[in-house]
């Protein structure tokens, strides 16, 4: 398994991180908390899950983002290339696992890609610091070896762990000599509570008997208890009996009576069915009587209202001319709208061609005219033609006064600006004024800091005019003991002296030319704050240039501008006119369409333009003026002939009623009054036969019902197997009467119960079941004393037993021997259980020692040879003392007598081994944080370059911050961390 890439969403202090491209020997390089120690932990935490916040192990949750967790890449040699995602989710977080080929899993494809590797392995044998590299020297040799072995197996030390814990389990149960464990202190107990058991068993004979006799008693009096119980059950039975006596009679007595009236065929309700029933009959034939009544009479007023028969042929006829005469008056009415409108056809007619100064020869060509909606559309489009380009002819020209007056504006705003403007070689010595000119704030601040140096030297010149002081008064000193020393002969002191004379001379002249300087420098200072405080004087008189520069380029770029809109209004107002130009042609083209639709509609050319359309819209509706006069004629014509046939049919109707024609509506009056009184008989007679056929049908029906009903009496008669109504009665009371009886029957049964009627066969009369009832009570006492007397025996031996058990029976001491003996059994077995899990463990632990733990040596040995120039060249292991290596001088040392950085060396070697002795089964990369910080350069150098040769191999990332380590390896194969910050975001290797 190879490491390729990794991409952090939020782990630690790292957000979206990436490190791509990793190579086989893989450089980590970065400064100390630059992060190299969380992205260790994050490939742990992607590959294992997230460390449970129970766990020492620090999570690395960000503190100021919420995603959590990220992605790795690897490369396997089965599922190719695989990514491996965690996020956060449960307490290990949520994982997913994409392969290559599409599919994807969780957590049991992660352990089948990991081969059941947990962290713990991991991180013991394949991921390291130095931490974990000083911890071997605590080790001796047993415990290295099994230690490797377990690590090589199961991962870390669970395997000694395991043994550990199963070894301490034991030493808790069983110790040979121990006092304390629990099966020593059960096997004590255990032989206690035998001896107690052999004191109780010389008591026992004596028990024995006594318990025979308590047994005895204890079984008389029971079955004394259950006659007594036996007794009480038959007393309760005939007191039940004595209380209930006369109820037991009377169901006697009343299940005689019905066995006496026998079985009585009788329907359900039958006397309430019979009673319905008959009133039915009743009703019905009352009803039928009053039916018969009404026919009777309707029949008289049938013959009353019979109408003529001479009449009937002519009703038809009268009834239709009646039905037509509104439709006559409404005729006569439209005949004179008619009128009235064709008048006004012809009136409108006459209006419209005045108003078209159409004449006669011309109306009449007017029906040929072509006035289709498309000619109007195009006269339409015409006219609304001319007004739009008479509007943009108005809109152009208003543009072009509008244009010609903005040119004057512009032209006369160049002129103004033109006054105000500098020649040329005005503006370019301004330019130059400008460019040298110091804003009155900078002037003001140089002062200021002029100030502050003035201020600064003066001090100086002080310190210089003490020194000058202190100097001179050392040099008449030293000059005085020249002197001193010459005229006493002290030339020792004098030559000191003249020494100290000479350096105080060269001294003061020091310090007399540091203060000319001073004092020059200060004069400078003074004149140069002079000329600056002038100059601020004089400027508050004077023009700013850079404002009259401003202003001179201000109006410069305005005089640009006005030229360039000046340009694009000249050719505006060109283009404009040739617009102008265009729209008058267009509107000459127009004019000549309008006047052909003139000629077309027979109109004079002079006739206005803008009243064409309503010409048209005139020429439309005398067309149909034209129109709807014909129509009305027509129409005019068809009504009077249907008025004139209406009058002959009512002129023949009145004198086949026998009466003379006069007046139309004196002749539809008369004809209305016999038409109604015929229409009314017929009407009336109409209705009486309707109710007539109405009633027979109820008759008809009342017939049925009665019919049914009386069915229904006589199936009840014949059901009750009777033949009239007082042989149905006197049954139905016999019936009544049974059901009352069955009712009182079941309460009694019900209040009696069928064991106390079984009991009451066996007495005769309530003097029996007294009798009884007083032998019962009797039995009772002679019970109860025989069993007080057994219960006062029992009591008696059951004292004698109390004085026996006072220290405990045989049987608890049994007892308690047994039930010691089965918990010891279980402890031991338990122990047992340890024991053989024990064994079975250390058999597996040595044949692994004996199967890989050599190749581990072997490999080890090499590598030490290799780290330490052949200076140590093999590992021995001693049960007591530990790990020994043996040096080529022929000695032998422990790691405690090592350096630190030798002793690490062969920890390093011993690591480097396991991993290539389990690289076949377990081929996972080597993480090393700093591991070799404790070596020299030549050592480094050394460890390297045998990682260097593992990582063709097994996949090496090493981690680190030294520059020395960095340096040994490519560029590329160096991944650089950034500098420490706070949080680092984005950021790709």
């Amino acid at each position: 398994m190879k490491l390729k890439s990794l991409h952090i969403f939020g782990y630690g202090k790292l957000i979206d991180f990436y490190i791509h491209d990793i190579s086989d020997m893989q450089i980590i390089y970065g400064e100390n908390e630059a992060g190299k120690s969380t992205i260790m932990s994050f490939i742990h935490s992607i590959l294992f899950g997230f460390p449970s916040r129970q766990q020492s192990s620090l999570r690395y949750e960000p503190k100021n983002h919420s995603a959590y967790g990220g992605r790795i890449t690897v490369e396997t040699k089965e599922h190719g290339e695989v990514i491996i995602e965690r996020v956060k989710g449960k307490s290990a977080g949520n994982v997913t696992v994409f392969l290559e080929n599409g599919l994807s899993g969780s957590e049991e494809l992660l352990s089948q890609l990991l081969g059941g590797v947990d962290r713990s392995l991991f991180e013991s044998i394949f991921s390291f610091n130095l931490q974990g590299i000083q911890e071997v020297q605590k080790l001796k040799g047993d415990e290295i070896s099994r230690y490797l072995v377990a690590s090589g197996t199961m991962g870390t030390d669970i395997l000694l762990n395991v043994e550990q814990s199963f070894q301490k389990e034991l030493d808790q149960l069983f110790k040979p000599n121990g006092r304390k464990p629990i099966l020593n202190e059960k096997i004590a107990m255990l032989r206690e509570s035998e001896r107690d058991l052999q004191k109780a068993k010389q008591k026992n004979a004596e028990y024995g008997s006594i318990i025979i006799k308590i047994e005895a008693t204890d079984k008389q009096a029971a079955h004394i208890k259950n006659a007594l119980s036996e007794l009480n059950e038959k007393l309760q039975v005939v007191n039940e009996l004595i209380e209930k006596w006369d109820q037991i009679k009377e169901f006697d007595r009343i299940h005689q009576n019905i066995k006496e009236l026998g079985a009585i065929q009788f329907p359900t309700d039958g006397l309430t069915r019979f009673e319905r029933l008959s009133e039915k009959v009743i009703m019905i034939t009352s009803r039928l009587l009053a039916v018969n009544k009404k026919m009777t009479e309707i029949d008289k007023r049938i013959e009353d209202h019979t109408p003529l028969k001479s009449f009937q042929s002519m009703l038809d006829k009268t009834e239709k001319v009646l039905m037509e005469w509104p439709i006559y008056e409404q005729i006569q009415s439209e005949i004179t709208n008619l009128k009235r409108e064709l008048s006004n056809y012809k009136d409108q007619i006459s209006r419209i061609c005045r108003e078209l100064n159409y004449s006669d020869e011309q109306y009449l060509t007017i029906p040929s005219l072509n006035l289709g909606l498309d000619v109007k559309g195009k006269i339409k489009d015409s006219l609304n033609h001319k007004v739009m380009l008479s509007t943009r002819l108005d809109g152009i020209q208003t543009q072009l006064n509008a244009t010609k007056t903005e040119i004057e504006s512009l032209e006369a705003a160049c002129e103004k600006i033109e006054l105000n403007l500098l020649s040329e070689h005005d503006f370019k010595q301004l330019e130059l004024e400008r460019e040298e000119w110091k804003d009155t704030n900078q002037l003001l601040q140089e002062k200021d800091e002029i100030e502050r140096s003035l201020q600064k030297d003066e001090n100086n010149a002080q310190k210089t005019k003490k020194s000058l002081l202190f100097n001179s008064i050392f040099l008449f000193c030293s000059l005085g003991f020249v002197v001193w020393g010459v005229f006493s002969s002290e030339w020792m002191i004098s030559a000191f002296a003249g020494f100290i004379f000479i350096y105080a001379i060269s001294n003061f002249i020091t310090v007399i030319n540091r203060l000319y300087s001073i004092n020059h420098e200060k004069e400078q200072v003074q004149a140069r704050i002079q000329l600056i405080t002038e100059k601020i004087r004089a400027r508050k008189n004077d023009k700013n240039p850079i404002q009259l520069y401003d202003e001179q380029l201000h109006y410069r770029n305005e005089l640009k501008n006005h030229d360039h809109q000046l340009d694009q209004k000249l050719k505006n107002i060109e283009h404009l006119q040739m617009q102008k130009q265009k729209i008058v042609d267009q509107i000459e083209i127009n004019q000549s369409k309008i006047d052909h639709f003139k000629k077309e509609l027979r109109i004079s050319l002079h006739f206005t333009d803008s009243r064409l359309e309503d010409a048209f819209d005139l020429l439309l509706e005398l067309m149909n003026r034209m129109k709807g006069s014909e129509k009305v004629e027509l129409e005019l014509s068809e009504k009077v002939f249907k008025q004139k046939q209406w009058l002959e049919n009512l002129n023949e109707l009145a004198q086949s009623a026998g009466f003379e024609f006069t007046e139309t509506s004196e002749t539809i009056f008369r004809l209305k009054q016999l038409f109604k009184i015929e229409q009314e008989k017929k009407h009336i007679q109409k209705d009486l036969l309707e109710k007539r056929a109405e009633i027979l049908e109820e008759r008809d029906q009342l017939q049925l019902e009665l019919q049914e009903f009386q069915t229904l009496i006589d199936q009840l008669f014949k059901m009750t197997n009777t033949h009239n109504e007082e042989e149905f009665r006197t049954k139905a009371r016999l019936y009544e009467e049974s059901i009352l009886l069955k009712e009182r029957l079941d309460i009694l049964d019900a209040n009696i119960g069928n064991r106390l009627k079984e009991k009451a066969a066996a007495f005769k009369s309530s003097t029996e079941l007294k009798q009884r009832k007083n032998e019962l009570l009797k039995l009772i006492d002679e019970k109860s004393s025989c069993l007080h007397n057994l219960q006062n025996e029992f009591a008696a031996l059951r004292h004698e037993i109390q004085v026996i058990e006072e220290g405990g029976t045989y049987s608890e001491k049994l007892h308690q021997f047994y039930h010691l003996k089965s918990s010891f059994n279980e402890e031991a077995r338990i122990w047992a259980k340890y024991s053989v899990a024990r064994d079975i463990l250390q058999k597996t632990m040595d044949k692994y020692i004996k199967e890989r733990f050599p190749m581990v040596i072997n490999k080890a040995q090499d590598y030490l040879s290799f780290l330490t120039d052949k200076m140590y060249n093999r590992i021995h292991f001693k049960d007591d003392e530990g790990i020994a290596i043996d040096h080529v001088s022929g000695q032998r040392f422990n790691p405690v007598e090592l350096s630190q950085g030798t002793s690490e060396q062969l920890y390093t070697a011993l690591r480097l081994a396991l991993v290539q002795v389990l690289y076949e089964d377990y081929p996972f990369p080597i993480i090393i944080d700093d591991g070799f910080v404790n070596f020299d350069k030549l050592r480094t150098k050394k460890v390297l370059q045998l990682i260097e040769s593992i990582s063709n191999k097994s996949q090496v990332l090493l981690f680190t911050c030294h520059d020395h380590i960095k340096s040994h390896f490519s560029d590329r194969d160096v991944k650089y961390l950034p500098l420490s910050q706070n949080t680092l975001q984005t950021i790709k290797l």
